[in-house]
C-alpha cells in the first residue's frame, strides 16, 4: 500500500515538534531571541523506533517518494538540525513481554515477544549479552567511539525489529522486521536482553502514586487551585496564541473551553473545526472531556472523543499537561487514522475536503 498516510503523519509530528520548540523558547526565553538563546531550548520526544530512527538508513526509506518510500520524524529532524543538535536513542530487546493494543478495540493486552530471529541486530546484541555476560547495555554509535571493524558491521543492513502500537506474533517477520543499519538510524541504542511489559496503572494506583489519595485538601481549595491554573493558562494563550488554534472560555464557566482548529493543507485544507474541552472540577488532576461540533469526517460530532489525554483514559493523564498540550495533541490526532477508537470515524479524503469547505458556513449557523 501507499506510504502517503504514514509520511503525512510523521511530517505533522515534525511540524509539531518544531512548533513546541519555538513556543517553549518564546515562553521561557525572557527576551533572548538570538540563535544562541534558541539553541538552549530542548525538546524530548518519546516515540517508537520506527518514528525516531532515521528512515533513510532502512530498506524502506528515501527522500523523494519515487519508490513509495517511508519518511519519518527522525529523518526530518536530522535534515533541519545542524550536526550535534539532535540525538536519537533507540531501544531494543531480544525477548520478553510487551504491552500492545488488542485486536479489534482500544484495550491493551500483554504479549510474549518471540525471540529475535538470527541475522538480526537484536540477535547480535543478545550474543554480546551472553558473552560478557550482562542483562543490558548502551551502545554509542558515533564512528569515533567504535573500532573500524565494529563500525563497518553496524553500518551494514541487518534485520531490525520494530514493535509499535500493535504486535502480531504470528506474522512477525512481515509485520515487524525491516532491513536497516543501526549506524545512521540512531546515535546510540539501549539494549535490554529480556524486557518486561509496561503495566497500565489502575486509577486508584495512579492517585496513590501522585500522592492525591487521602489528601487533607478540601474540594473548595482544590477548585481554587484549578481556577487559578486555568486563568494563568488563558492569559498565556492570549499573550502567545498557538498557530492554527483559537481558544475561548465561556464567560460564566472557565471550565468549559471552546476551541477552533484550522488547517491550511491536507485532507482538512481550509477547514475550521469548533469543539469543546469540558474540564472537570478536579483539573489539572483529571483530564478533560473532548467533543466536536463541526463535522470533519474524522470525529463524530457531539460524541466524547477517546484519545489518550481525554476522560476515557484518566490512568494516562499527566497533571503537567494543559489546554495547549491537549489541543496540539488533538490536532495531531486528526492526521491519524484510528477508526476503532470511540468517537472516531473514517470518511474518505473527498468527503473530508467537502466538509472542510463547508465548515465556515456550518459554524456561522452554530
Amino acid at each position: 500500500g501507499s506510504n502517503v498516510s504514514w509520511n503525512t503523519r510523521d511530517q505533522h509530528m515534525a511540524l509539531t515538534v518544531s512548533r513546541i520548540r519555538e513556543r517553549l523558547h518564546l515562553v521561557t526565553s525572557s527576551g533572548d531571541d538570538t540563535e544562541e538563546g534558541a539553541a538552549t531550548t530542548k525538546v524530548v520526544v518519546w516515540a517508537h523506533n520506527s518514528h525516531i530512527g532515521n528512515s533513510a538508513a532502512t530498506a524502506r526509506g528515501g527522500s523523494d517518494f519515487v519508490r513509495n518510500e517511508n519518511w519519518n520524524l527522525g529523518q526530518m529532524v536530522r535534515s533541519v538540525c545542524d550536526t550535534g543538535r539532535c540525538f536519537a536513542l533507540g531501544l531494543s530487546t531480544y525477548q520478553g513481554t510487551v504491552t500492545a493494543l488488542a485486536n479489534g478495540d482500544d484495550s491493551t493486552k500483554q504479549y510474549t515477544l518471540n525471540a529475535a530471529v538470527e541475522d538480526s541486530s537484536e540477535h547480535l546484541c543478545h550474543r554480546v549479552c551472553e558473552s560478557l555476560p550482562c542483562d543490558a547495555f548502551v551502545l554509542p554509535l558515533a564512528a569515533d567511539e567504535m573500532s573500524g571493524q565494529l563500525c563497518e558491521a553496524l553500518s551494514s543492513r541487518l534485520l531490525h525489529r520494530y514493535v509499535g502500537v500493535h504486535y502480531r506474533p504470528n506474522t512477525e517477520m512481515q509485520s515487524h522486521y525491516n532491513e536497516a543499519s543501526l549506524v545512521g538510524q540512531y546515535d546510540a541504542v539501549t539494549f535490554i536482553d529480556k524486557t518486561s511489559a509496561l503495566r497500565v496503572l489502575k486509577p486508584e494506583e495512579l492517585q496513590t502514586a501522585a500522592g492525591t489519595q487521602g489528601s487533607s485538601k478540601q474540594p473548595s481549595e482544590a477548585n481554587k487551585y484549578g481556577a487559578r491554573r486555568l486563568m494563568q493558562e488563558y492569559i498565556r494563550l492570549r499573550k502567545h496564541p498557538i498557530s492554527h488554534i483559537q481558544v475561548e472560555p465561556e464567560e460564566e464557566n472557565l471550565y468549559k473551553c471552546h476551541f477552533l482548529l484550522t488547517f491550511d493543507s491536507g485532507a482538512y485544507a481550509g477547514g475550521e473545526y469548533h469543539g469543546l474541552l469540558d474540564l472537570p472540577k478536579e483539573y489539572p488532576m483529571a483530564p478533560p472531556r473532548l467533543s466536536f461540533f463541526t463535522p470533519s469526517g474524522r470525529f463524530e460530532t457531539g460524541e466524547r472523543i477517546c484519545v489518550s489525554f481525554s476522560d476515557y483514559h484518566p490512568e494516562l493523564w499527566n497533571p503537567s499537561w494543559g489546554i495547549e498540550s491537549v489541543l496540539v495533541g488533538l490536532q495531531s490526532f486528526m492526521q491519524e487514522e484510528c477508526p476503532e477508537a470511540l468517537g472516531s470515524m473514517m470518511a474518505s479524503p473527498k468527503t473530508r475536503l467537502k466538509l472542510a469547505a463547508e465548515s465556515h458556513a456550518f459554524n456561522s449557523k452554530d
